[in-house]
């Protein structure tokens, strides 16, 4: 394993004992919550070279990360509650982890 994976592992620890004290940033469901990453970008399999500093995952639970990633189904609803979600989560974060 080269030192750039071991690093990126090292920070997803840090982030899911961060994530697990923290209650979901988008409908409140109370901690332990999961580090998510923000939807786009595609990560590969075992999230590739996504990184996992405080800026780059959300705290969430499973159904509000299913949905922010479109893994909800194909329904208006679906993709409306999708749409909303993401604006949801852009706000939020730009208020609590962004600069």
């Amino acid at each position: 394993m080269n030192s750039g994976t071991a690093q990126r592992e090292k920070m997803h620890r840090l982030a899911t004992r961060q994530a697990a004290q923290l209650d979901c940033l988008l409908c409140g469901r109370p901690a332990p919550s999961m580090p998510c990453h923000f939807p786009g970008g595609h990560r590969g399999m075992g999230a590739g070279k996504a990184g996992w500093e405080r800026n780059e995952w959300w705290p969430g639970c499973h159904v509000c990360h299913e949905a922010v990633d479109a893994r909800n189904g194909t329904s208006v609803e679906a993709e409306g509650r999708t749409r909303y979600l993401r604006a949801l989560l852009s706000e939020r974060t730009l208020r609590v982890w962004r600069p």
